[in-house]
C-alpha cells in the first residue's frame, strides 16, 4: 500500500505506508481486536444489569480482563458505573486503603469535592488532594497507625455504597482476587463478604489468574465467599468462528490465510485466546516483512519456532527454578497428561513415588505451569510445552 507525501517544496513522493498489525496480545485487547465472546459478555451484562454478584473462572491467558472491560463498556452505556481494581500491586491494606478510595472517587464527576465528605465517611483519615508531578490530581490518605483499624477498613469497604447513594449503580470488579489472602490475619476476605452481602446499589464481578485459589474461596463451605456470587467459567474460543477471525484479519491487510491453516495456528496455539494472537501476530509480521502475500506451512512452522526461541530466555529461567521432581514431571506430562499418578505413569516416566508425584503436581498447578481439565493435565503454555520436548 503506497502514500503520497507532499513535501515542503510542493513535490509529491510516494512512500509505503505501514501497515497496523491486526493482532493485539499482552494487554487488555478492545474494540475490533477483540474477538467473539458474544454469550459471555452479554450473560455478564445481564447477571450484574440484574443486581447480582459474579465470579469468573478461566485459567490464564483466556482473556479473562478483555472479556470484563467489553461488559464494562456495555454497562457503562447503561448508566452503570464500573470501577476496575487489581489487587496484584497492592502490598498492604494501607496501599489498598489508599488505591480503592482513589479509584472509586476518580469515577465520579468532580471528585475532588468529595473529598470534603472523606473525614466523615473514613472516621480517623486525613484526606488530602495532591499534585503530581505532571500536574494531575491524586489522594492521599494520612492514616493514625501502620495498618489501618478494622472500623477504617469497613469504612472504605462501605464507600462503593456511599457514593453510589439512593440513585446510582455501580459494578466494582476485583482482578486477581486470590491476592487477598495476604491480608487474612485482617479477617479482610470476611470483612468484605459481610459487607457486600447487605449492598443495595452495588455489583462485585471477582476474577484472577490463580483459578484453583478463586475456586476454593467460592465453593469450600469453610470460606466466608462460598456461594455469594453467580459462577461462570469461559472456555475456549470456538473453533470455526476463530478460523473465520483469523482469515478474514488477514484477508484485510491484504494477505491471503487458508481455513486450513487458520486450523492448525488454533491448534498449536491450544485454542487459547493469548497464544492464537501471539502466533497470529508472529506470522503477519513476517509476512509483512517479505515481498510473499500468502500464509504457506514453512511460514507457519517457522514462526511457531521463532515464538519459542523468542522466549527461549524467559522458558529456561522458569525451567531452572523447578526442583528436579517438578521438572520430571512437566516434561512427562508434555509427553502425556492422561494418569499422572498411576503406577503405568509414574514408571513409564521414572517419576518415584505417587506421594513425589502428587506434591510437585501441587506446586505446579499453584504456579499456573500445568492445568488440570476433564481429569488429565497439560502445560498452560503450549510453546513452553515445545520447549520442553526439544530439551536432550
Amino acid at each position: 500500500m503506497l502514500l503520497s507525501i507532499i513535501r515542503f517544496d510542493g513535490r509529491a513522493v510516494s512512500r509505503k505506508y505501514c501497515i497496523m498489525n491486526p493482532f493485539q496480545f499482552g494487554s487488555v485487547v478492545r474494540g475490533e481486536h477483540f474477538f467473539d465472546r458474544r454469550e459471555e459478555t452479554a450473560r455478564i451484562v445481564e447477571t450484574l444489569s440484574g443486581g447480582n454478584n459474579l465470579v469468573l473462572f478461566a485459567p490464564r491467558r483466556y482473556g479473562k480482563t478483555s472479556l470484563v472491560f467489553r461488559a464494562m463498556a456495555e454497562l457503562e452505556n447503561r448508566g452503570i458505573t464500573c470501577i476496575y481494581f487489581d489487587f496484584l500491586p497492592i502490598y498492604d491494606l494501607r496501599d489498598f486503603c489508599r488505591v480503592y478510595t482513589q479509584r472509586l472517587l476518580e469515577k465520579q464527576k468532580g471528585w475532588q469535592k468529595l473529598v470534603s465528605k472523606l473525614a466523615d465517611w473514613l472516621k480517623g483519615t486525613r484526606p488530602k488532594i495532591t499534585l503530581s508531578a505532571d500536574g494531575k490530581a491524586a489522594l492521599e490518605l494520612d492514616f493514625p497507625e501502620s495498618v489501618p483499624t478494622p472500623e477504617i477498613l469497613e469504612s472504605v469497604l462501605n464507600l462503593p455504597e456511599r457514593i453510589a447513594g439512593d440513585d446510582r449503580r455501580l459494578v466494582v470488579v476485583f482482578d486477581e482476587f486470590q491476592e487477598v489472602s495476604r491480608f487474612e490475619k485482617n479477617r479482610f476476605e470476611a470483612l468484605l463478604r459481610s459487607i457486600i452481602q447487605h449492598r443495595k446499589h452495588v455489583s462485585y464481578v471477582f476474577l484472577g489468574s490463580k483459578t484453583h485459589l478463586l475456586n476454593a474461596m467460592f465453593t469450600e463451605r469453610s470460606r466466608p465467599f462460598f456461594n455469594s456470587a453467580a459462577t461462570m467459567k469461559i472456555s475456549k474460543l470456538p473453533l470455526n468462528e476463530t478460523v473465520d477471525f483469523l482469515t478474514s484479519r488477514f484477508e484485510k491487510t491484504g494477505f491471503s490465510l487458508s481455513t486450513e491453516l487458520a486450523r492448525r495456528i488454533v491448534e498449536a496455539s491450544d485454542g487459547v485466546p493469548y497464544y492464537i494472537q501471539l502466533l497470529a501476530a508472529e506470522i503477519w509480521q513476517n509476512l509483512n516483512g517479505s515481498e510473499e502475500k500468502v500464509v504457506t506451512d514453512s511460514l507457519l512452522d517457522s514462526s511457531i519456532s521463532q515464538v519459542v526461541s523468542l522466549k527461549k530466555d524467559y522458558y529456561a529461567e522458569l525451567y531452572d527454578r523447578l526442583s528436579l521432581q517438578q521438572k520430571k514431571l512437566v516434561r512427562a506430562i508434555a509427553h502425556c497428561g492422561e494418569g499422572i499418578f498411576s503406577t503405568a505413569f509414574t514408571t513409564r516416566f521414572s517419576l518415584g513415588s505417587t506421594s513425589s508425584t502428587q506434591k510437585a503436581a501441587t506446586v505446579l498447578t499453584e504456579q499456573g505451569i500445568i492445568e488440570k481439565e476433564n481429569g488429565s493435565f497439560h502445560v498452560a503454555d503450549p510453546f513452553f510445552r515445545r520447549f520442553l520436548l526439544d530439551l536432550p
